[in-house]
């Protein structure tokens, strides 16, 4: 399910909500005052705007398994195993329906948004580049096969930078998204699966290793390790909120690390 923690001392979290989902929660984003969450049946959206609160509003079924999503304007885009990339009109969450569709050869894992652009993190089909202009009828534009088995993607200027499992990091340039062309790529110790970024850094969640860890990607040809850090379990994602990173790390929950050394504006 959904569940709200207050990190107001960091120190010493408290959960303060709960809310069940029909299936096994696997991703969350917010958007206005909603969490839409991919629970493997497809999507459940909850009104959060009063975070002791949390009411469940709406849901969706999708065609396969809802993992990885993200919200842009008034459309959520799931990357939905099996089934390819899912585009649902969120603009009223009480009534979320799904407008279009659109297969991926893979097993759809992550997904990332820019303008009429999103980035399919296809498992062992690699990246997938899906013009979504037209969220009824998205058009793949260009695709790359990667070394591994791609899980998460996120989009830094030009470059997609894929978490490639045992492959650990590939990075590919798709300024022209019809012909992207990998030109970086640089091993983790396990396996890469979830990221975020902070301006040209790029925070990697590597299962099975119990490290987080942190890439400069300001040249993509040469990605360089910067700084790692242990947790307790396994990480498997990770997002940002200001100089905290908040990694989730199964089976022991939740860790919030302090972001240093990270320079102003960068």
């Amino acid at each position: 399910g959904l569940r709200v923690v207050d990190f107001g001392d960091r120190n010493a979290p408290v959960e303060i909500d709960f809310c069940a989902t029909t299936g096994q929660a696997v991703g969350v984003t917010l958007f206005d005052n909603h969490a839409a969450v991919a629970d493997l049946y497809g999507i459940q959206i909850f009104e959060v705007s009063d975070p002791v609160s949390v009411a469940w509003v709406g849901s969706v079924e999708t065609p396969g398994l809802a993992e990885g999503l993200a919200v842009s304007g008034e459309f959520a885009y799931v990357a939905d195993r099996w089934a390819g990339l899912t585009v649902i009109d969120v603009s009223s969450p009480f009534e979320p329906v799904m407008v279009g569709s659109l297969g991926t050869p893979g097993d759809a894992r992550g997904v990332a948004v820019v303008d009429d652009l999103v980035f399919v993190a296809d498992g062992f089909s690699g990246l997938r580049i899906i013009d979504v202009g037209d969220p009824a009828a998205p058009t793949e534009l260009g695709w790359l096969d990667t070394p591994g088995e791609a899980t998460d993607v996120v989009v830094v200027d030009h470059i997609a930078v894929v978490a490639d499992g045992w492959a650990g990091l590939t990075l590919i340039d798709v300024s022209s998204p019809q012909w992207p062309v990998q030109v970086g790529r640089i091993d983790t110790p396990m396996v890469a699966t979830g990221l975020t970024h902070i301006g040209r850094y790029v925070l990697v969640a590597d299962g099975y290793a119990a490290d987080l860890l942190m890439f400069d990607v300001s040249d993509p040809t040469a990605p360089v390790l910067v700084d790692s850090v242990e947790t307790p379990g396994s990480p498997v994602s990770v997002v940002v909120s200001g100089k905290y990173a908040y990694v989730a790390d199964p089976p022991g929950g939740i860790e919030v690390i302090q972001l240093k050394g990270i320079p102003k504006g960068r």
